[in-house]
């Protein structure tokens, strides 16, 4: 939602409509807001105004002048997870507002795809999947013969390497939902790549040249736990040594276990996510999650572009700065040398002077006089004069 500077504060400070109603009224997150103006420097009333508006106080020293350019853009995102529960239990999947980089005929097809997206329990696996799940056999092979090995020195089998493949669920999950997650990705990546996109082999999607991930884990229940043979071996000989012995040593035993119960979640680049319901299952949310797919590559587009105009701006910023600096050193450098040409005109002036009194006194030569005028006019900038040995005074004064 796009606001204008001026319809905020009229709003906020004429109109006197609360950070709480506005959001309400156009739909817009609070916090998000909130923080908006703080971003703008657009500042806000506080409880202190709110109180004595409602008590009648005169609030007009309160309101603070409006600064800024009337027509800036206030820009207030919808939250991170845009579809609403109740969207997802009706099944209204609908394009959101934020895919400005996408053209009309995409934003069709990609809604098309959405729609009809579900689980097939008939249908081949994605051939990322299908390399997944022979990588992590061969792994289990391989410590099968390592362990075979090891017990057997006399005894060793060949062994077939295999590489230890990326622990994609992270023990975050059981088994059963490890195929439940196998069955989603698998629809998920060929409705990707329907739509122009590209599987990576650590299930990660690139979607409109980005990348986008996600990620399952499963909720866990409560119930009592049941004690293990050595538990209750353990508790009995506490029990008999209790007898006999006051501080006789209690075993630790838990009093619930926390067992998976089968509710996955699915979480789209950290960001969104989706979840089990009791009216809706996963398998039945992934046209939303489809969409929220392609919502997170074009957040990503938007911090890159960001990204890349501020680090163009950082080196415009630079280069501005390095060309003044520039401009200051050498307008220094030229002052400089005025200085040291005014100070050697002075000083060529004196040196004529002193030569035409010390020839009137006859104290010194001919040759002398002449030698010492050569001088004068080597040091003079308006002559710049050369002299065989010292070279153009002019030139070896740039330096200074």
């Amino acid at each position: 939602m796009d606001f204008k500077r001026k319809q905020l504060y009229d709003m906020l400070w004429i109109e006197h409509k609360s950070l709480t109603k506005i959001a309400k009224e156009y739909s817009v997150p609070f916090q998000r807001l909130k923080k908006a103006l703080a971003d703008h420097k657009l500042p806000y009333p506080g409880n202190s105004f709110w109180g004595k508006l409602q008590m009648g106080i005169d609030i007009s020293k309160d309101v603070p002048p409006f600064l800024g350019d009337p027509n800036e853009i206030i820009s207030v995102y919808p939250t991170e997870n845009r579809f609403t529960w109740n969207e997802r239990k009706s099944g209204l999947i609908e394009i959101p507002e934020r895919f400005k980089n996408i053209d009309d005929c995409q934003k069709v097809e990609i809604l098309a795809v959405a729609k009809c997206l579900s689980v097939s329990e008939d249908s081949q696996l994605h051939e990322a999947i299908v390399n997944y799940k022979n990588s992590i056999i061969a792994w289990e092979r391989y410590n099968r013969e390592q362990r075979w090995n090891d017990k057997h020195p006399f005894n060793r089998r060949e062994i077939h390497y295999a590489e230890r493949p990326a622990e994609y669920f992270k023990a975050m999950i059981s088994d059963e939902g490890i195929e439940r997650s196998y069955r989603i990705l698998n629809a998920l990546f060929h409705a990707v790549e329907q739509l122009g996109g590209t599987i990576n082999a650590d299930f990660s999607m690139k979607i409109m040249g980005y990348t986008v991930k996600v990620e399952f884990s499963e909720y866990r229940g409560q119930t009592p736990h049941e004690m293990t043979p050595d538990e209750t071996e353990a508790y009995n000989k506490y029990k008999e040594d209790k007898k006999y012995n006051v501080y006789a040593y209690k075993p630790y035993i838990q009093k619930y276990d926390h067992p998976f119960n089968g509710k996955l979640k699915l979480n789209v680049s950290y960001r969104c996510y989706f979840r089990d319901q009791k009216e809706l299952e996963l398998e039945n949310q992934l046209g939303a999650v489809l969409l929220a797919l392609y919502d997170e590559a074009e957040k990503s587009k938007e911090e890159d572009e960001a990204k890349k105009l501020a680090e163009y701006q950082e080196y415009v910023r630079e280069k501005n700065e390095a060309d003044a600096q520039a401009r200051i050193d050498s307008e220094e450098l030229s002052v400089r040398i005025l200085m040291q040409q005014a100070q050697d005109f002075e000083t060529a002036t004196q040196i004529r002077t002193m030569v035409s009194v010390l020839k009137d006194k006859g104290k010194v030569t001919a040759k002398w006089v002449e030698w010492a005028l050569k001088k004068a006019d080597w040091i003079d900038p308006s002559i710049d004069a050369e002299d065989p040995i010292l070279g153009n005074r002019n030139r070896l004064s740039k330096g200074i």
